[in-house]
């Protein structure tokens, strides 16, 4: 297929998914090596061929909600996320997120929050950090997905050169990014979904078990577009100026990335001290945080997914070797293996597409039920 013919069936399918929120960018220019696409291209979807809202089953609202520390904490339980490993703090994004009137600055118990859709361009998520010991959160904007001209490469270059992280816990260290020391680094093996085919994530798209290194950095300039191909970030840099803070010196943190550290305990010192100390990252979006107080039964959002852990997850393991996975260990960690058998048994049920997240309805259709933990 040619490019304009394919470009022509691109601009039919944006006029019949009136479920796609485009992104809207203004004039939009190509990126270097990026032929066949723009950043208008980068669709967000938000009906249930989204991997991060498939398993809910309803829309989301702009009106603004308040977000509290014990929210947090209350789907961390609802998600069967361990945050115990590692230090005090807790890391943590909700994507698809503003903070109303800007960030927080410092801990607080609660803080206002409003949905919106990432653009893949610019800061429409939130990055956190949580205090455990004191239930408060500290919140920045920031962007849990990649920037779209990354992804660009992805499809006309294929290999591994972009990935959108799905929601769950991993766990991070501190550590190098390129030639930044005091980063958070993520070092194991995931699993992450790529889109060849378009710059849109959906549950169609192919999921890849890897090792991405999508590490939490700094994005760059505040107000410029982010740097990441598929890594968290946080506005800010490390020893480059900007018109936001000019004075920036060689080898030192700037913007709203160094408070970001500060806040989950490191300093503008390179941290060899904390260099490989564990650090939980809880990973969900706006639409979670706000069904959590919009629910009345908020056992209804009790799921399983990557990074969850205990007795349900060994329960999942079992029922998932008895239908045709023996591979899958049994040892209540849904981890790369059971992650993929799961989106693999997923993807038979429905058509090839898959969230890789376990909801109380589909633990019914494998034998078991889910509870809180």
């Amino acid at each position: 297929m040619t490019r304009s013919r394919m470009s022509n069936l691109r601009r039919v399918l944006r006029m019949l998914m009136p479920v796609v929120m485009a992104v809207g960018m203004g004039a939009c220019q190509t990126w270097r090596g990026c032929k066949g696409f723009t950043a208008e291209d980068a669709l967000w979807l938000i009906d249930d061929r989204s991997p991060n809202y498939r398993h809910l089953g309803w829309l989301g609202s702009s009106e603004p909600f308040v977000f509290a520390a014990s929210d947090l904490e209350h789907l961390c339980r609802l998600n069967h996320f361990d945050v115990s490993e590692g230090q005090d703090e807790v890391l943590f994004g909700l994507r698809g997120c503003r903070i109303s009137g800007g960030d927080a600055g410092g801990f607080v118990s609660a803080v206002e929050l409003t949905e919106t859709a990432p653009d893949h361009v610019s800061y429409q998520c939130v990055l956190g950090v949580w205090r455990r010991s004191s239930g408060e959160i500290a919140l920045f904007q920031g962007s849990t997905v990649p920037n779209w001209h990354y992804t660009c490469q992805q499809v006309e270059q294929g290999g591994r050169k972009a990935n959108m992280l799905p929601t769950g816990r991993y766990v991070y260290a501190v550590g190098r990014h390129r030639e930044m020391e005091g980063a958070f680094r993520l070092e194991a093996q995931v699993v992450v979904l790529r889109s060849n085919d378009d710059l849109v994530y959906e549950t169609t798209d192919q999921w890849d078990a890897s090792v991405p290194l999508d590490n939490i950095h700094p994005g760059g300039c505040p107000n410029e577009p982010y740097s990441s191909a598929g890594c968290q970030t946080v506005p800010g840099s490390f020893g480059v100026k900007c018109p936001e803070f000019p004075n920036v010196q060689a080898g030192q943190h700037a913007g709203p990335w160094a408070s970001f550290r500060e806040l989950a305990g490191l300093d503008q010192e390179d941290n060899r001290d904390k260099w490989g100390a564990p650090m939980v990252y809880v990973l969900l979006t706006c639409r979670d945080a706000r069904a959590i107080r919009s629910f009345a039964d908020p056992t209804s959002l009790i799921r399983l997914r990557f990074g969850s852990s205990g007795d349900a997850v060994r329960a999942l393991q079992m029922a998932l070797q008895q239908i045709g996975y023996p591979s899958v260990p049994v040892d209540g960690q849904m981890g790369t293996e059971t992650t993929m058998a799961y989106i693999d048994w997923q993807q038979k049920q429905y058509g090839g597409a898959a969230d890789g997240i376990v909801t109380p309805e589909e633990a019914i259709k494998l034998g078991f039920s889910l509870s809180e933990r």
